[in-house]
């Protein structure tokens, strides 16, 4: 991942402990998953109500993933197979 500054995140958690590498690709996950469910959805011309309303779930959960906020696996299988694109 890119910072702002320009610098590439991933060869700076090199030098990081384990567990932090592992909390920096659980974020990485959640970025590009929900970037990708909003690409998913867009392309489709779906808004947010209508994606959580067809996924069973809130807006809120929506709006979360989609901002990159790490969520449970089963909520992103069931928002995956509404889009059909797979979990990374």
């Amino acid at each position: 991942m890119v910072t702002r500054d320009g610098s590439d995140r991933r060869s700076a958690a090199v030098h990081l402990p384990a567990r932090h590498r592992i909390e920096l690709d659980r974020i990485q996950f959640a970025h590009d998953f929900g970037v990708a469910v909003r690409t998913a959805r867009a392309s489709r011309g779906w808004s947010v109500p209508s994606l959580a309303r067809r996924a069973a779930l809130s807006r809120a959960e929506i709006d979360a993933i989609e901002s990159g906020l790490p969520m449970p696996g089963t909520v992103l299988a069931r928002v995956a197979a509404t889009l059909g694109i797979a979990v990374p």
